[in-house]
This record gives C-alpha cells, sequence and structure tokens, in this order.
C-alpha cells in the first residue's frame, strides 16, 4: 500500500513538473538565446537537431520581438479594464478587437500563458535560421544573396520572407547564431531525473534553465526534496 501511495505522490510530482514547464517554456527559451555558460561539455542541441533554431521573445538586436511588445500591451490593457468593470463588448470596442481576442487575454491568468503560444508559431524560415545567422556574421548582408543560398537548401519562400527577416539586423553588430532550446518534455525529465544520474551537458543546460527561471528553480529544488 505504502508503495502505491508513493507511486501516485510522484506520479502527481511529474504532472505538476509538466504543467510548470509548459508555463515558462518562454523562461527556457530565453536561456538559450544567451551564448552558453562556460562548462566541462556543450549543451546538448536539443531533439529537433543542429539545424533548428530557437524562435524566443527576442529579436536577432536583442529587442523584445513586436509580437511580444503588442501581447504584453493588449493583457495589460484586457486585465485593465476588466478590473475597472468593463464588458467584452465594451473592450472588443475600445481596443478593436474580436471577441474571441479579449476573451483569450481575459481568461489568461498570466503573461507567459498567452506569450508560450505566440512565440512558439512555427514558419518556413525556421530551420534556416542559423545558417542565416551565421553568413550575417560572417559579412554577407546581401538579401538576394542568402536567399539564393537557403533556396539550394530546400527553402520553399521568396526573397521578400527573408527581407522581412533580415530587415532588423544591424551590420556593425555581430550577430550570432541562437542556440535551439530544448523541448519541454526533455526539460521534465532533466527536472526529475537524479542529478547524480544527469550528464554533464544536461547538468549544465538544467542549471543554466535555473538561473534564469526562479519558478523552475523552485520546481525543482521541490523535486530533489520529495520522496522517489
Amino acid at each position: 500500500m505504502q508503495v502505491a501511495d508513493a507511486w501516485h505522490l510522484w506520479k502527481n510530482v511529474g504532472e505538476a513538473v509538466e504543467k510548470t514547464v509548459a508555463a515558462h517554456c518562454t523562461c527556457v527559451r530565453a536561456v538559450f538565446e544567451k551564448p552558453p555558460t562556460p562548462g566541462p561539455t556543450t549543451a546538448p542541441t536539443g531533439d529537433d537537431g543542429p539545424v533548428a533554431a530557437s524562435i524566443g521573445t527576442l529579436d536577432v538586436c536583442g529587442r523584445e520581438r513586436r509580437l511580444v511588445v503588442r501581447t504584453r500591451g493588449r493583457f495589460a490593457l484586457v486585465q485593465g479594464l476588466l478590473r475597472e468593470g468593463a464588458s467584452l463588448e465594451s473592450i472588443c470596442h475600445q481596443l478593436q478587437l474580436d471577441r474571441s481576442t479579449v476573451r483569450r487575454f481575459g481568461r489568461a491568468t498570466c503573461i507567459d500563458e498567452l506569450l508560450v503560444k505566440a512565440v512558439n508559431r512555427s514558419t518556413i524560415l525556421d530551420a534556416y535560421r542559423p545558417h542565416l545567422h551565421q553568413r550575417w556574421s560572417e559579412g554577407c548582408h546581401d538579401t538576394a544573396q542568402l536567399h539564393r543560398e537557403i533556396t539550394a537548401f530546400g527553402f520553399p519562400g521568396g526573397i521578400q520572407t527573408v527581407r522581412r527577416y533580415l530587415r532588423n539586423f544591424t551590420p556593425s553588430v555581430p550577430v550570432s547564431a541562437p542556440r535551439p532550446a530544448p523541448r519541454p518534455r526533455r526539460v521534465v525529465r532533466w527536472i526529475m531525473t537524479n542529478p547524480d544520474n544527469l550528464p554533464d551537458g544536461d547538468t549544465l543546460s538544467l542549471k543554466e534553465i535555473r538561473a534564469g527561471c526562479p519558478e523552475l528553480d523552485a520546481v525543482t529544488d521541490h523535486v530533489a526534496t520529495s520522496p522517489r
């Protein structure tokens, strides 16, 4: 009976960790947009392989993406109007937003819930971002040339897609390729695994995540003290 109780407790801990990691994916992605912390080994490239690009909250110049700024602004406005007692219809009219959008922003308990979905939208450029970043850092700022190169690798889009992506690049500032962030299930596995059994690279990655997100740091401590 005690064994069964312990199993259910550990299962509940795992489910709580999964929810916490899912709610803080933006924190994980922000951590992996920065240069890796020096250590004995390089952090793993993630489940998607070395060509996968991190789609985070920052643009190539280190500023918050316009999508993120817009999402934060709408969340603050909708939540503020709701606290003042405004109806959904009134908010839709004031902010010129459709009802489903206002309802989604109103039901969210925190901005992270909205940002997780917003920044995880995939685009046809995702697999080619590392190449674009590398070539830009090498001094190639010719959009047509860069478009030709990724087209040779299989990119199906037009030059305008590449031009829109590159328009925020600053020629005078070297741009390093982002590290691909690990998938949520991988972070959950790191947290739930006995630290003594984690490879050095995974230990280093988890350490970076804990340093960048107080909530995931706290949940990792909780797991460490939970009966297994």
